[in-house]
This record gives C-alpha cells, structure tokens and sequence, in this order.
C-alpha cells in the first residue's frame, strides 16, 4: 500500500513538471474585429475604407510573431501597413490596417467573402520541428446602401417591458390599494 502511494505521488509530481515545462512556451493570440461572419462591411462601388483588425496576445509569456496572408478577396482588400508581418508584444496588442475597396461596376446586393490568415512564425534551429498557432478571420462586404441608423432594437424591447410593468401596476393598485367607495342606497 506504502509503495502504491509512493508510485502514485511520484507520477503526479513528474506530471506537474512535464506541465510546468510545457506551460512556460505557451503562446497564444486572438483577434478582434470589427467585422465577422454574420457581421458583414456593407460599402458602396467604387467606394474604399480601412479595417482595423487587433491582435492581441494577452494569454502569452512571449511575444509573437505572426504573418498576414489574405486567402480569399484580395482582389477587394489588401494590407495597407508596410509589413504584412506583426509582432504582437507578450501581453499587448498590435493593429493590422487593411484596405477594403469595391468596384465601381460592382452591383448593389453583390456580396464579396474575404479571409485573412494569421499564422504565427515559430524559429526553429536546424532539425527542430516547431508548432504555431494561426487564426483565419473571415468576413464579408456587401455591395449596396448604408442603412442609416434607426433606434436599436433593444430600446423597443425595453420600452415595451415598461409598458407592461406600468400596465401590472395600475391594475394591482386598483386592486389592492383603498380608494373611495360607492355607497348604496
């Protein structure tokens, strides 16, 4: 019995330093943008404008280097910084600019899928296997008339909760509260 404890406290303790080791070369990044799948760039032809992408390596315990390769729509967008390499700094941030700019034949309701690849760039030593991270962001443009901005649906919803309190209300004081009675005669 004092044996199988021994052999199972020291295979935990080899696990915690295999964990240890391996926890120490983490890296880790995400982005953030303002467009996504199901959140399309909605431009007008031959209109053109910047998208900021972030990428954020807030997990890591070293900085990062990743590469930008657009592998779908670049024909519509490209990067607009000098480098399409980023160096994301352990803990921080780093913005990609790209420029996104539809055709001036293009028609209005036309829709144009884009993927941008993020793939980080390990250094390796001769011989070295070395494994990256790489995050695909994708998005889309839609051809046609920016929408001005109405109210969100959200304050309709809670002007519409208010309503019905204010209408509960009334009623249980009807109800409950004492007013003035008739009297009969």
């Amino acid at each position: 019995m004092k044996n199988n404890l021994i052999s199972n406290m020291r295979k935990e303790i080899l696990f915690g330093v295999i964990f240890l080791i391996c926890m120490s070369s983490v890296s880790a990044f995400a982005i953030s943008s303002p467009y996504w799948s199901g959140n399309s760039l909605t431009l007008n032809a031959g209109e053109s404008t910047d998208v900021i992408m972030v990428l954020q390596n807030l997990a890591g315990t070293s900085d990062i280097q990743v590469k930008a390769v657009i592998t779908e729509g670049s024909s519509l967008v490209k990067i607009a910084d000098e480098s399409s390499t980023y160096i994301i700094p352990a803990g921080g941030k780093t913005t990609v600019t790209l420029e996104a700019t539809v055709p001036s034949n293009a028609e209005t309701g036309q829709v144009y899928d884009v993927k941008i690849d993020f793939s980080e760039m390990k250094e390796t030593g001769s011989g070295e296997f070395g494994l990256g991270t790489a995050i695909g962001q994708r998005f889309s443009i839609i051809v046609g008339e920016r929408l001005e901005e109405g109210i969100p649906a959200y304050v309709y919803v809670i002007a519409g909760i208010i309503f019905v309190l204010i209408i509960i209300a009334i009623i249980l004081a009807k109800k409950f509260l004492p007013g003035k009675k008739s009297r009969r005669k």
